[in-house]
Formats: C-alpha cells, sequence, structure tokens
C-alpha cells in the first residue's frame, strides 16, 4: 500500500501541489483586494465626513451666528436653517472637490446618494455642535490634581 502511495504522490504530487498553491494563492489576493478596498472605502467616507463638520462649523461661524445675533430670539427661522443646510452641503462639495465628490460617488452609488448622505451628515455634525442639554446629574466638582513626587 505504501507502495502505491509513493507511486500516486510521485505521479500526480506536483499537480496536486500545484493546485493548492494556486487556490492558496487565490484566497490570499481576494483577502488582500477585500482589506484594501474596505480601507479605501472607510479613508473615503472620513474624508468627506470630516469635510462636512468643517463646512457646518465654517458656516456656523460666519453664517448662522450673525442671522443668529441680528434675530430678536436669537434663533434661526426654518428658512434660514435650511439655507445654513444647503451652504454647508456646498462648502463640503467645494471642500471635497471634483474627485473626493467622485469617489463618494462611487462608494454610495448613482444619483442622489451623495446629496443624501451630505445632508442626513451635515444634519448630524450641526447636531454635535450644539451644546449638550443638562444632564439628570449635576456636574461634579473638578477634583484637584495630585502632585507628583520626585
Amino acid at each position: 500500500m505504501s507502495d502505491a502511495l509513493l507511486t500516486l504522490f510521485g505521479d500526480h504530487g506536483p499537480t496536486v501541489l500545484a493546485w493548492l498553491l494556486a487556490l492558496l494563492t487565490g484566497v490570499l489576493v481576494r483577502y488582500v483586494w477585500v482589506k484594501v478596498g474596505n480601507e479605501y472605502v472607510r479613508g473615503v467616507l472620513e474624508r468627506a465626513w470630516q469635510e462636512v463638520k468643517a463646512a457646518v462649523a465654517e458656516v456656523a461661524q460666519v453664517y448662522a451666528d450673525a442671522l443668529k445675533a441680528a434675530n430678536k430670539d436669537g434663533k434661526l427661522t426654518d428658512r434660514e436653517k435650511a439655507e445654513a443646510k444647503n451652504l454647508a452641503i456646498e462648502v463640503a462639495k467645494s471642500n471635497l472637490g471634483k474627485k473626493g465628490l467622485a469617489a463618494l460617488a462611487r462608494i454610495l452609488g448613482a444619483g442622489d446618494a451623495v446629496e443624501k448622505w451630505l445632508g442626513n451628515k451635515v444634519e448630524a455634525a450641526v447636531k454635535s455642535l450644539k451644546p449638550a442639554t443638562a444632564s439628570a446629574l449635576p456636574p461634579q466638582p473638578a477634583q484637584p490634581r495630585a502632585k507628583l513626587r520626585r
């Protein structure tokens, strides 16, 4: 039985080994492509999110704060909110540029997916800029720093 096995391995071993190496290489290449693709997608989305946050901060500082100060109640009207949102979307698109928008469109899909994504992210960024609402717990007093011994 061992002679038959050695003969079988001698006749077909290199072919089987070549097939196994090709299969392993294919699996490894697929893993690398998926990993690289995921990192690319994550990078594009992260850059777009950073640009949206910067655009919202810019619009808030330059546009919205001035309108709030001019209004008696210190708030924006619904029309002014919509204008600020559209302005932030346009600033973000300008900051991303044609290549950034094209990469975002490839990731999110065709149609108005980029506009919807940017609009949703502008809303999220605006919410994150607003001061936190009062907590149910009272604020904790600052703890004195311990002196370091030398």
